[in-house]
C-alpha cells in the first residue's frame, strides 16, 4: 500500500476519473444507507452539519431539508469532479447547502461549531480513518454526534469476494486500506477519538443485479474504484473477461449482500 498523502492524491484522482458513474452505479443501495444515516443522527431545525467526504452529496443534499432555512449543511471533499456533480444537483434546492473542496482531515471550520458530523463509506479509503474522526470530533458541540458508515466483511458477497480474488490473482495492486473492517476495530476509531457511547452497528442490504454490466459498472466506478483506476485499459479489460467468465458460472444468479457498519458516537 502507498503512503497516506499519495493515497489521498490517489482516491483524488480515481474520483475524478469516475464521474458521474459513481453516483449512478451506487444507486442500487447508496439511497438505503443514506436514510440510515440521517435515522440515526435525527437532524434538527437550526442544526449545523458537516458531511465528510461528501462525494456527489447525498447524504448533505438529504439533511437540508431536515435543518430547514435556519440550519447550515456543508459537504467536504478533494475531487474536484465530485463537488462538481454535488453542486449542480444543490442548485435545483433551496436552503443553506454548500460545498468545500478541503481535506476532511483538516477542515476550516472553528471548534465546537457543529452539531452533527457524517461520513457516508468515507473512512475506508483513509490510510488513518482516527485522523478524520478526531477531527470530526473537533469540531463537534459538546453532544454532537459522528456517524458514518464503512464496508464489513465479508465484502459484497459473494460477487465480490469472487472480484476480489480475480484481482489479485492478475495482480492489480492494492493501493488503499482492504475493504471489511472488524467492528471492533472502527469502534475503536472513535475512542481514540475521545468520542463517548460509541456504537457499533451491523446492517445488510441483499442487492439482485439484472446482468453481468450492470454489476461490472458499480465495481468499476464504486466498489473497486481506486484498484480499476491503477491499471492500465488493456488489464482492466483481461479483468472484465476473466471475472465475466468465472460468474457466468453462478448457478445462483447475480445477487450480493452489502454488509455494513454503521458507527456512531457523541462528544
Amino acid at each position: 500500500m502507498v503512503a497516506a498523502r499519495t493515497l489521498m492524491d490517489q482516491v483524488a484522482r480515481a474520483f475524478n476519473d469516475a464521474g458521474d458513474d459513481y453516483a449512478t452505479t451506487g444507486a442500487p443501495f447508496l439511497p438505503h444507507f443514506t436514510e440510515l444515516v440521517l435515522e440515526r443522527a435525527a437532524l434538527r431545525p437550526g442544526q449545523r452539519v458537516v458531511d465528510l467526504a461528501t462525494g456527489p452529496g447525498s447524504l448533505a443534499l438529504s439533511a437540508v431539508p431536515m435543518v430547514g432555512l435556519e440550519g447550515e449543511v456543508v459537504g467536504v471533499d478533494i475531487s474536484d469532479v465530485q463537488l462538481r456533480i454535488a453542486r449542480r444537483a444543490a442548485a435545483k434546492i433551496d436552503g443553506p447547502l454548500r460545498f468545500v473542496g478541503a481535506d476532511a482531515v483538516a477542515l476550516d471550520l472553528g471548534e465546537r461549531t457543529v452539531d452533527a458530523a457524517l461520513c457516508g463509506f468515507g473512512l475506508p479509503y483513509l490510510a488513518e480513518p482516527v485522523h478524520l474522526v478526531r477531527e470530526a470530533a473537533r469540531v463537534l458541540k459538546p453532544g454532537g454526534r459522528f456517524i458514518g458508515t464503512v464496508w464489513a466483511a465479508p465484502f459484497l458477497e459473494p460477487l465480490g469476494q469472487r472480484l476480489q480474488a480475480t484481482l489479485e490473482r492478475m495482480e492489480a495492486p492494492l493501493v488503499h486500506r482492504p475493504f471489511g473492517d472488524d467492528p471492533a476495530e472502527v469502534a475503536q476509531w472513535l475512542l481514540r477519538a475521545e468520542l463517548e457511547d460509541v456504537e457499533v452497528e451491523e446492517h445488510t442490504l441483499e442487492v439482485t443485479f439484472p446482468a453481468f454490466d450492470d454489476w461490472w459498472w458499480l465495481a468499476r466506478a464504486f466498489a473497486f474504484l481506486l484498484r480499476f483506476d491503477s491499471v492500465d485499459d488493456e488489464k482492466r479489460q483481461a479483468i472484465l473477461e476473466a471475472h465475466h467468465e468465472e460468474l457466468a458460472a453462478l448457478t445462483e444468479g447475480l445477487t450480493m449482500a452489502v454488509k455494513v457498519y454503521l458507527v456512531q458516537g457523541r462528544r
